[in-house]
């Protein structure tokens, strides 16, 4: 089993934000954010999720669930470099601008972890989310991402693949 241990940095608590009068779309305008370091199998991790999902939210309302992946050659630390990290942080102000200025999908949590940064999205339709992708303004190289979608109404991975507390 893999080792993983975390320091959280709480930025919020989801008390002081009303969390049973929470909608997703309220998140999505107050963006309020975690960020955790830690260790995974002696390799730096760094998580950063929406403190304020929790299951007692209607999910379903996103039911669908996309991982993108942007693999990268690591510098010492695994960890991509300043360089690389600004063109990754322009392609997810990019998606997550499309998705959630019409409330059509959400991002909910961010890993970067031994040579891949991965985020996951929850969305109303993966066509929509096609759309929008495909719509995006790209640099001179399309940015190198691979996709995975699945059904996940529960929002399983994002409470229990990433570890978030709930």
């Amino acid at each position: 089993m893999k080792a993983l241990s975390f320091v959280l940095i709480l930025l919020f608590s989801n008390v002081a934000l009303g969390e049973d009068a929470m909608s997703l779309v309220d998140i999505i305008k107050n963006d309020t954010w975690t960020v955790a370091e830690g260790e995974m199998d002696d390799h730096i991790m760094f998580l950063r999720f929406r403190t304020t999902i929790t299951k007692k939210l209607n999910l379903s309302v996103f039911p669908k669930a996309i991982h993108i992946f942007w693999d990268y050659k690591s510098e010492n630390d695994g960890m991509p470099s300043s360089v690389l990290s600004k063109k990754m942080e322009e392609f997810e102000n990019r998606i997550t601008d499309a998705l959630e200025g019409d409330q059509s999908g959400i991002l909910t949590v961010i890993k970067t972890y031994q040579g891949t940064r991965q985020w996951l999205f929850y969305t109303t339709n993966t066509e929509n989310f096609s759309d929008k992708l495909h719509n995006i303004p790209q640099n001179e190289n399309p940015y190198p991402i691979e996709i995975e979608a699945e059904n996940d109404e529960e929002w399983e991975y994002f409470f229990d693949g990433m570890h978030i507390p709930h």
